[in-house]
């Protein structure tokens, strides 16, 4: 009888067993999925009673060689396929990859340098970046065939490679340089790998895998640029340039979108993505500060959506393409930059062409702060520029400002004066180069009172977005949050809605940008505000989480947070403020299968200038979960 409850016992644990491993959702691209909606709507164990302070924790961290600019990816244990655990796969900016068991973090493999990674030359230089620059892009895995796709870049030269490795043993399965050289029924230009590296997630669809490229660091002399490549014999497929024929300076168009995942329909018909500062000009192509809607196949373009302000925005480095794009059930395209504003956009049908209709926002008593109909909604604001009751007059004020050049210190005299609408800090000597210090100089002592009109104006004045919004589909409910600001959750009425019907008859789906509701905490002030994720039971027990910087992280890398807020009240249920764990910057963390995978650095005892240190920073991954009830 013994043996038999022993059997009986022994079958219901690996029953358990089963279904746990089950529930564990699979996170193989930036994001969650194609649409990039960052949601996993199967997470049954973590919930917002007990993701706190006594149950939930730190489970175990590990070292890695290199930066980590992309997201951890999770793909679930499956012995028909020959996985025997739970993986969680990080990539590091020494070109470097890394399984790990997800639930013990004990190594399954790494690869050694996929191709030499460093510091590019001062013609390069990037000073938001930290060195060395390898793999900055979040990869993305095929678990049916058990590969994973990567993107490196390769020092000195300057070169990019697709690699398609073994996602059972690390082991290389093949590689191909990516390039282009200008011919006739493509871009007329050639692909200048040098000046570009690959930011945006990977995207794997139709057996091809989608690359953008932008600019390394703001060079103006770049373009915009998605490949395709076939993922089984990593032949180029095809090429669009953003910017083919530009004319002006600014002709960039990058394709960044701060790490966020380059997007895809539900039907896999459409590729849709956003580019930074850049002409726009459609008679010659040019689509920089745009939405763009390719197809799959053949990389075309099927429609596109530019705001009004373009080119203001360019001008003041106020990239629309800064944030990333979410698909809410393929009726809506949804996304923003440093403007703050989000634009809600109808993805062009199968049947027609041309640039996307926007639709109207259900916060009628906010159209009065819109430029116009075609320049979005503005869903986050500088909070701690905001105007003052009671201001006194504006006067011209000025500051001294230290910069530290080659290791000296420089001190120079800024200059603002508040009379002007849009109060620009300029240089009181016009040889110095460093206007954009004075601007950020001012900005975080708090010196200037931005209206809401100029946010357009300079980048250091809006509130920036940089993480792509969160939809939690079961609950109609968006998620976003930029610079300056906190963590804002927005209503979708989905197709059918009256509430929009009763706005216009055309209009089908719709966001009430006006009904929110606001985190009781936010990112600091400076750059590059939040990076988002979702976690939930279906409609129940959703948690947004959250990966701030505890300081400005612009020009200084800095120690970073992660905390957790209820999704149905945005209130804080817990926070890891650990100052000895760096903020990987454009990194949402990974939440499934009771886990949180979050990318941070080892770091050192003083800070980076410019992100350059003597030596370098270690790369570390930290996996949260709940506590062991001790035994009684």
């Amino acid at each position: 009888m013994k043996k038999l409850s022993r059997l009986i016992l022994s079958v219901l644990c690996l029953l358990a067993l089963s279904v746990n491993v089950a529930m564990a959702q699979d996170v193989l691209t930036q994001h969650n999925d194609m649409q990039r909606t960052g949601a996993n709507l199967k997470e049954t164990k973590l919930k917002p009673s007990n993701v706190n302070k006594k149950t939930f924790g730190l489970k175990y961290s590990r070292i890695v060689d290199g930066y980590i600019y992309a997201q951890p990816l999770y793909v679930s244990k499956d012995e028909t396929k020959g996985r025997s655990f739970n993986l969680v796969i990080v990539a590091t900016g020494e070109n470097r990859v890394y399984a790990f068991d997800a639930d013990t973090g004990s190594p399954q493999w790494e690869t050694p340098r996929i191709k030499t990674a460093g510091v590019p030359d001062a013609f390069n230089f990037c000073p938001l970046t930290t060195w060395p620059i390898g793999i900055t892009s979040t990869p993305v895995i095929d678990p049916d065939k058990n590969q994973v796709f990567v993107v490196a870049r390769k020092f000195p030269e300057g070169t990019h490679f697709l690699y398609r490795l073994d996602l059972k043993t690390g082991k290389e399965l093949g590689s191909t340089e990516i390039k282009y050289a200008a011919k006739e029924g493509g871009p007329q230009i050639s692909f200048e790998p040098e000046k570009h590296f690959n930011r945006a997630g990977l995207l794997l669809v139709n057996g091809n895998v989608y690359i953008g490229f932008a600019a390394m660091c703001d060079r103006f002399d770049s373009h915009g640029w998605l490949f395709s490549y076939n993922a089984d014999t990593l032949q180029q497929v095809a090429v669009f340039c953003t910017t083919p024929k530009a004319k002006s300076e600014h002709v960039s168009g990058g394709v960044w979108q701060s790490g966020n995942g380059i997007a895809c329909d539900r039907q896999h018909r459409y590729i849709f993505f956003m580019t930074g500062n850049g002409e726009f000009d459609l008679p010659n192509r040019s689509f920089g500060s745009s939405f763009i809607q390719l197809k799959a196949d053949d990389l075309s373009v099927v429609g596109y959506f530019v705001p009004s302000n373009e080119r203001e925005l360019t001008a003041g480095d106020v990239d629309v393409g800064a944030g990333g794009p979410v698909l809410l059930r393929d009726d809506l395209l949804l996304g923003g930059g440093k403007q703050g504003r989000y634009y809600v956009l109808t993805p062009v049908p199968a049947s027609s062409s041309g640039p996307f209709p926007e639709l109207m926002t259900l916060d009628q008593n906010r159209a009065a702060d819109m430029l116009d109909h075609m320049d979005g909604f503005q869903a986050f604001i500088n909070t701690w520029h905001e105007p003052k009751p009671n201001k006194p007059p504006s006067t011209t004020k000025s500051l001294i400002v230290t910069d530290v050049q080659q290791g000296k210190k420089k001190r120079f005299k800024c200059v603002a004066d508040y009379s002007q609408p849009c109060p620009f800090p300029q240089v009181e000597d016009e040889t110095n180069i460093f206007q954009v210090l004075c601007a950020r100089a001012f900005a975080l002592k708090k010196e200037l009172t931005i209206p809401h009109t100029c946010y357009g104006f300079n980048q250091y004045y809006g509130p920036n977005i940089h993480g792509g919004p969160l939809f939690w589909e079961p609950r109609n409910l968006v998620f976003g949050t930029a610079e300056k600001d906190y963590v804002k959750s927005f209503y979708f009425f989905p197709n059918g809605g009256q509430e929009c019907k009763a706005m216009s008859p055309s209009i089908s789906s719709c966001i009430d940008f006006g009904t929110q509701k606001l985190s009781d905490v936010r990112a600091p002030d400076g750059m590059p505000g939040g990076f988002l994720s979702l976690s939930a039971d279906g409609a129940s027990d959703g948690i947004v989480w959250a990966s701030f910087p505890q300081h400005d992280n612009t020009f200084f890398t800095q120690p970073g947070r992660l905390t957790a807020f209820d999704a149905m009240t945005l209130k804080k249920i817990w926070s890891d403020d650990s100052k000895k764990v760096g903020f990987a910057k454009f990194c949402p963390p990974t939440v499934t299968g009771g886990q949180v995978f979050r990318a941070g650095f080892v770091r050192r005892k003083f800070f980076k200038i410019f992100n350059t240190p003597p030596g370098r920073d270690q790369g570390q991954l930290l996996v949260y979960g709940l506590r062991k009830k001790k035994a009684k």
